[in-house]
């Protein structure tokens, strides 16, 4: 996440030209390691007000009380921004990438299978189905 003006500038730009060719665009900023609700919702933002059509943003949750709080932030996200959003955790608590499509998420990422070029932290597609399917009886 930049905020040097030039560089916002450039980014405003080529989502405009990408609008204009009819693409969507999916905004992304990779943290890795636990960020305060405030600094996300102002990340979420800046992606919203930069033209995105879908806000990224992977932090981390090394403990229980993180993720509890990337719970919460996840429902802010939905009350607050005007976009699609994905929210994911990375580190020991990863419940947002299992749940989150049911929380407030735009999607789910997810593999087929475990191979050697599969993201490890992404459930299989036949367990976030169960967990979807589960959630919503």
């Amino acid at each position: 996440m930049t905020y040097d003006t030039a560089a916002v500038e450039k980014q405003k730009a080529l989502i405009d030209r990408l609008h204009e060719k009819g693409a969507s665009v999916l905004m992304s900023s990779h943290i890795f390691h636990f960020v305060p609700a405030e600094k996300v919702l102002e990340i979420a933002l800046a992606h919203q007000s930069r033209g995105a059509d879908i806000a990224k943003i992977v932090v981390g949750a090394e403990n229980e009380d993180e993720e509890i709080e990337n719970l919460r932030i996840i429902h802010m996200l939905k009350k607050t921004l005007s976009i699609p959003f994905l929210f994911l955790s990375g580190g020991e608590c990863r419940l947002l990438r299992r749940i989150g499509g049911e929380l407030g998420n735009c999607m789910t990422l997810c593999v087929c299978e475990h191979d050697a070029f599969a993201t490890p932290a992404q459930p299989l597609l036949t367990s976030a189905k169960c967990i979807r399917d589960a959630m919503r009886q």
